[in-house]
């Protein structure tokens, strides 16, 4: 195993890397970590267990409160690379502590690195591949550590003594037609039929879908919001658009505790997106190309656009492309870009503390002057006065 490759990974996955071998030695570590805060090196119990894990011929992803992540690649010599650890969320709730007291490092405050999941992962993939030279996708990855066989069977009877009670109570689930109502009223841009739809009383219930009554009420509130992302989309949302709505709502309503606000909050959000809808109702070209080149406006506002360039990503020539969107949006292409910068500026304005030159660097205004002058000529008002309405939200 080249030095050069396992430090290359290390500079992805943000973690030490160690060799290992059967018998609970560390013949190598690669890093800078020092040792009195690696708990293989604090903690030979620790070391040991997982050496004692099950040797896999895939990575053997492993965790320890829940978002500190480790691997392990079992090598044909009967030595091991070890690899972690590392955080996966960037808040620490007091992780590192805990980890130090669990395997004694005696370091106060113990800083552990950060790593998204999926560049974790990756990582250890790319590890996996220059040890073995096996190509593995992360489908393959997440199937191989998936649950136990024996929880389908679970699954199953599971489901088949709620059927048996939803039987003996008969309260059967709220009907199927009430729910395409509701969605069909997204589609369609009608928040009146979305709230008469919302107003329905019915003797049924909803399924259960969690545990405690607050994870109940979150996890249907999840539903109730992707559903209506989709419902969104199939009405002309841009899908990126919905996504970034859809997730946004979901974060708001995990960290309410409340199951009155949460329930509360999903009518409100599922009326957001019917909202929305209709908004576009007026504009909507229902033109494919003109609809990709709004999507590709959506993902750049915070760079630079030209028009050449979505006129590529359309697959369109330029002329034709601008000539095609004005008569189907009766503004330029040029002016649409403009407009949705200056919506997404209000956007900041309304709900962020960042300041003026900040947000017209973030759109990329090439001054903010320019930024003050498209503003106003977009929305009647400079940024200053728009924002002084909104000084209470």
């Amino acid at each position: 195993m080249e030095k050069y490759i396992i430090e290359r990974i290390i500079n992805i996955i943000h973690c030490e890397i160690r060799l290992a071998d059967d018998t609970g030695h560390l013949l190598d570590r690669f890093g800078n970590l020092p040792e009195n805060e690696d708990p293989f090196c604090t903690d030979p119990s620790f070391l040991r267990a997982c050496l004692d894990r099950e040797a896999l011929s895939l990575p053997d992803i492993f965790c320890e409160n829940t978002y500190i992540y480790y691997a392990r690649l079992s090598l044909p010599d009967r030595t091991s690379l070890l690899a972690g650890p590392v955080r996966i969320i960037r808040e620490s709730h007091d992780m590192a502590s805990q980890m130090a007291a669990a395997h004694g490092i005696q370091v106060s405050p113990l800083k552990l690195p950060f790593c998204e999941e999926n560049t974790f992962l990756n990582g250890i993939l790319l590890l996996y591949h220059s040890v073995t030279g096996r190509e593995i996708s992360m489908t393959e990855l997440c199937s191989y550590h998936g649950f136990p066989a024996d929880e389908l069977d679970l699954a199953r009877k599971e489901l088949n003594s709620l059927v048996f009670s939803t039987r003996e109570s008969e309260i059967p689930h709220n009907p199927y037609s009430h729910e395409a109502r509701k969605l069909k009223s997204i589609e369609d841009g009608s928040p009146e039929q979305l709230k008469k739809c919302q107003e329905e009383v019915w003797v049924g219930r909803l399924g259960k879908v969690a545990d405690t009554p607050l994870r109940q009420e979150k996890n249907i509130a999840i539903i109730v919001i992707v559903l209506a992302s989709r419902a969104a989309i199939r009405g002309g949302l841009l899908p990126e658009l919905a996504f970034s709505m859809a997730d946004s709502f979901i974060i708001r309503a995990e960290r309410m505790n409340d199951i009155l606000q949460i329930r509360s909050a999903a009518r409100r959000f599922e009326e957001e997106f019917a909202v929305s809808v209709r908004a576009l109702q007026k504009s909507n070209s229902k033109n494919k190309y003109v609809d990709l080149a709004k999507e590709y406006v959506y993902r750049h506002l915070h760079s630079s656009i030209g028009i050449e360039e979505i006129s590529r990503y359309v697959g369109l020539h330029k002329d034709y492309l601008s000539q095609l969107f004005s008569r189907c949006e009766g503004i330029t292409l040029q002016h649409y870009i403009r407009r949705e910068k200056v919506r997404q500026a209000e956007y900041m304005l309304k709900y962020s503390d960042a300041k003026m030159d900040e947000i017209a660097n973030q759109l990329a205004f090439c001054s903010q002057s320019h930024f003050s002058h498209c503003f106003k000529e977009e929305i009647g008002q400079t940024p200053s006065q728009y924002r002084n309405q909104f000084s209470g939200i």
